[in-house]
């Protein structure tokens, strides 16, 4: 059989696990808000958020329409079927964007801002790596101190 506690003693443990429990909900929050932002991601996966990207993009753009001259046969076959249509030069019917094609536009877009932002911070960081180092190591065309 189990010591039976004080109600004092059995309050304190139930306000020390209260608050651990807030820092607990409070940290996973935090460590959720911080994963699902879209910069950690391009941080955390740049090779594979550029991957995405360039398949996004793959899929985006239209593919290019072959035009082909058809001899009188093709095109006598292709009356008789209801699928010649003739549109005067210059003149092109609007086409209907779908949802899903505008979606992919502004998933594009903003990947595309997501990579060059990562690659202009990795630069950055990069230059001023370069910049920091004792001009002794810089070959003398490199220095930013004139001679």
């Amino acid at each position: 059989m189990a010591p039976e506690l004080d109600p004092d003693e059995i309050r304190q443990r139930m306000r020390a696990l209260r608050n651990s429990l807030d820092f607990d909900v409070e940290r996973i929050t935090s460590s959720v808000r911080a994963k699902t932002d879209w910069r950690y991601i391009v941080r955390s996966h740049p090779w594979l958020t550029l991957a995405a990207a360039t398949a996004v993009g793959y899929l985006v753009v239209p593919r290019r329409v072959e035009k082909r001259v058809p001899d009188a046969d093709t095109l006598t076959q292709l009356a008789k079927e209801g699928k010649l249509v003739f549109a005067p030069q210059g003149i092109s019917r609007p086409q209907r964007d779908s949802w899903m094609s505008k979606l992919f536009a502004v998933a594009l877009a903003v990947g595309s801002r997501a990579a060059v932002t990562y690659a202009t911070n990795m630069l950055s960081q990069t230059f001023e790596k370069t910049s920091g180092q004792d001009s002794e190591q810089l070959p003398a065309y490199a220095s930013s101190q004139p001679k």
